[in-house]
């Protein structure tokens, strides 16, 4: 497919509210776009995808999340790795050919990190995911040649599984698995490495509150946030072995009415770009847009985008992407295809074909969004107590 991208104009103004978090633990230089955006003082820029992934097996509601899993000596051959909800784990290039495929059951989030030390072999990477069939979190460990394998399930404890979420901790190293079901019951565990398969053992639980499915873990900072569907963005110490009083959590990005995010909020992940403050990215299915926001401090609004479109795309609407689930986003060179990196997203409605993933050139992203000096300040402040 072609890998060059128009970028549109953006439309539009909206206010924010957004809280504030006090947690502990806080390559060459990228191309232009061919077609800088035009605007950059207003709420939604248009962007255009530039691969896509083939259609998942199942019908209806099935492609959830993805994660992206970098080759180690050749970061074009790097590989995305999806969910089908109905069906399992399925294995794309960044062409968006479908490479391997698990049939592991209802799969619906999933989540993975390299350099994990002995809890695997050299070069190998751990994946996570929530099977709603099994009612676990099943456990994957890809090889040094992008293939992978199933290496252990955990009893969710849930009677349906959710979202999903990996951090490691960058002192201890020591990895962490986080998933939550329907309701907003979270628990944590970490993982462990018993006889050549993976475990894990529960270290903590909490309630957000309703029901929540997008997390992430800032790795860096040590925040693990949550998206309550109908609320807004949740910030909380990721370390389950901090005091209670370092416990606090933070509503950091209000959802609608008070903010910019439409219900239900969805897919979180973290972005960080050479040369750019990191970014939080947050899909808001309600009116299939994403918002970056910068981490820390008062989570500045950069801007939002909307794909409007996707090169070669035969979906009956040209390859927009609508009411968005997952998300991902990997803001490094990945090969003359995505120089600058990619976001993935699921799109909701690709007829008449099957749902799949569209891959966003990520220099139309940055050149989207308002220069991290512009960020606005917040015009509100909202709090929530631990539950």
């Amino acid at each position: 497919m072609a890998t060059h991208f128009a970028a549109g104009i953006l439309v539009g103004g909206l206010a924010i509210v957004i809280g504030m978090v006090a947690l502990r633990d806080a390559a060459p230089a990228m191309a232009k776009p061919m077609l800088p955006v035009k605007s950059i003082t207003a709420a939604h820029a248009e962007v255009v995808a530039s691969a896509e992934t083939e259609p998942v097996p199942s019908v209806d509601d099935a492609a959830d999340d993805a994660a992206i899993w970098v080759h180690p000596t050749d970061a074009s051959k790097s590989l995305i790795l999806a969910t089908d909800k109905q069906n399992g784990v399925f294995v794309y290039t960044l062409s968006g050919k479908q490479q391997q495929t698990i049939a592991a059951g209802r799969l619906n989030n999933i989540d993975l990190r390299q350099d994990v030390g002995g809890l695997a072999g050299a070069g190998e990477a751990i994946a996570i995911a929530t099977n709603r069939t099994s009612k676990t979190i099943d456990l994957f460990v890809i090889d040094a040649a992008g293939v992978i394998r199933t290496a252990g399930k955990l009893a969710s404890g849930f009677d349906d599984p959710y979202g999903a979420s990996l951090y490691k901790n960058p002192r201890s190293g020591q990895l962490f698995a986080f998933a939550c079901d329907k309701g907003g019951l979270v628990r944590q565990w970490e993982i462990t490495s018993e006889s050549g398969r993976l475990a894990g053992r529960e270290v903590r639980s909490f309630h957000v509150g309703a029901q929540a499915e997008g997390m992430v873990c800032d790795d860096e900072a040590g925040i693990f946030y949550i998206g309550e569907e109908g609320a807004g963005v949740w910030a909380y110490a990721a370390d389950a072995s901090l005091p209670a009083g370092e416990q606090t959590r933070k509503l950091v990005i209000a959802g609608a009415p008070h903010g910019l995010l439409a219900a239900d909020v969805e897919g979180l992940a973290i972005a960080r770009a050479q040369g750019e403050q990191p970014m939080l990215v947050v899909s808001s299915q309600g009116n299939s847009s994403f918002h970056f926001h910068e981490l820390g401090g008062a989570y500045g609004h950069r801007g939002s985008i909307v794909v409007k479109a996707t090169i070669g795309s035969s979906a009956a609407d040209g390859g927009a992407v609508q009411e968005t689930d997952g998300i991902e986003v990997l803001a490094a060179p990945l090969g003359p295809a995505f120089p600058g990196g990619v976001m993935v997203v699921q799109d909701g409605k690709n007829a008449p074909m099957a749902q799949n993933f569209k891959l966003i050139d990520f220099r139309l992203v940055l050149a989207a969004l308002k220069p991290a000096s512009a960020s606005p300040a917040s015009t509100k402040t909202t709090t929530g107590g631990g539950k």
